[in-house]
């Protein structure tokens, strides 16, 4: 299996859209990929709270 270092991802919560994952390969390189999981629970994981 090849890997990708990865410099850094975000996961933006819209209001009314749905979540989704931005991952910056290289500074000038990045993809989206939609959240398809459950907001709450990964919010428990990552120890983070929603408004």
């Amino acid at each position: 299996m090849n890997t990708i270092p990865i410099q850094q991802f975000y996961i933006p919560i819209p209001e009314s859209n749905l979540p989704f994952f931005i991952i910056f390969e290289t500074e000038n390189q990045l993809m989206y990929f939609p959240f398809a999981g459950e907001i709450s629970i990964l919010s428990n994981i990552l120890d983070f709270k929603l408004r």
